[in-house]
């Protein structure tokens, strides 16, 4: 089978055919299951593919209800403990060896030099070994461990050292773990 790289294509369409560089979006997108765990899972992909691919807007059809896994997916993003923290505004390159379909990762930089990663655990049962390589990146020391697992609210795991230059996790099956290093 192969996939569909929709923002890569419709960013070279536009590039070719229209002016470069002129933001792309999506519009009216929902993908349902907002009241599952898979949910919240498929909107916290797409939040990171927007951000990897410079998306300029998207709208979802309508609102997730509030405390539904699907809203806290977004609010993972735009304000996981409460205070207004987010998860960072500058997209930053990072290589995910794993298989796509089973996890995703993304990272980006915050206004507040923290380092923030998204996790996005996709299989359907079992749990999930997962090893970070933060080279070049942060000192060893601590990260932050923000849960969205079995269509509970945000849990705040404790804190847990990185070993070396790595993060070693064991995350629950269709889950979104936002790690955030200072």
């Amino acid at each position: 089978r192969t996939p569909i790289a929709l923002f890569p294509a419709l960013r070279r369409w536009v590039d070719e055919h229209y002016f470069p560089g002129t933001p792309i979006g999506l519009t009216e997108y929902n993908f349902g299951a907002d009241d599952h765990p898979n949910g919240a899972t498929a909107q916290a992909d797409v939040l990171g593919l927007l951000g990897r691919w410079g998306v300029g807007l998207a709208a979802r059809w309508r609102a997730p209800e509030p405390g539904s896994p699907v809203a806290e997916a977004f609010r993972l993003f735009r304000n996981y403990d409460g205070q207004g923290s987010a998860f960072g505004v500058e997209s930053c390159e990072i290589q995910n060896e794993a298989n796509p379909d089973e996890c995703s990762l993304f990272a980006a930089g915050g206004d507040d030099s923290a380092l923030t990663m998204m996790l996005i655990h996709k299989e359907l049962d079992g749990v999930g070994e997962v090893e970070i390589r933060l080279e070049g990146g942060p000192a060893p020391g601590f990260y932050e461990h923000w849960l969205v697992a079995n269509g509970d609210p945000i849990t705040r795991l404790p804190d847990a050292a990185i070993a070396g230059q790595g993060i070693l996790l064991r995350v629950p099956p269709q889950s979104v773990s936002l790690l955030v290093v200072r």
